[in-house]
């Protein structure tokens, strides 16, 4: 997932996202840059909350959004390769 944040005043510090509004439980992942890319896997419903914090320790509004639904994907897969002459 990537997140694109900005703060023109102390600048952003941290990511922060959960999977609940509550924010009971949460994941902290430093800013990068300006698009900071989060290893995050979605829940099934497809729904994650985003927080930011700024460098002054203030905390952004808590938005959502949705993502993909999950999908299973299959892919080929060869476990011996035998060649005859």
């Amino acid at each position: 997932m990537q997140v694109t944040t900005s703060d023109d005043n102390s600048g952003v510090s941290e990511v922060l996202i959960s999977d609940s509004a509550g924010f009971g439980q949460f994941s902290e992942f430093a800013v990068t840059g300006g698009t900071t890319d989060v290893p995050w896997t979605l829940q099934p419903s497809g729904k994650v909350y985003i927080r930011v914090v700024d460098r002054a320790g203030n905390l952004s509004e808590i938005r959502s959004e949705q993502g993909p639904a999950h999908h299973e994907i299959y892919l080929p897969l060869v476990l011996r390769l035998y060649v005859t002459p």
